[in-house]
């Protein structure tokens, strides 16, 4: 990548990519603390809203849950979720 060109204009980017490659176990080191979260934007509340209007809370449910089971798959069983649609999920309907 930095022989590419690629990074050519991009100062920040390529200087950090350079600091990883001087130190990569530091940065091992470092990555080992870093913990992965996901948020849901309302956007996304939003369309499952519309999805279950037009084709019922039950598919939109399952949706939902397929998102927080590709979060968790991604980010493994430390990942945190963080979603305002999880009350109304949890009471047996969709935020809409």
């Amino acid at each position: 990548v930095l022989d590419s060109g690629v990074l050519a204009d991009r100062d920040y980017e390529r200087e950090g990519l350079e600091a990883v490659l001087r130190d990569t176990a530091g940065f091992a080191r470092k990555a080992k603390t870093v913990h992965l979260g996901a948020y849901t934007v309302s956007g996304t509340t939003q369309l499952l809203g519309v999805f279950a209007r037009a084709e019922g809370t039950d598919i939109a449910r399952a949706r939902l849950a397929e998102i927080w089971v590709n979060a968790i798959a991604a980010g493994g069983s430390g990942m945190t979720i963080i979603d305002r649609g999880a009350s109304a999920y949890f009471s047996g309907t969709i935020l809409h």
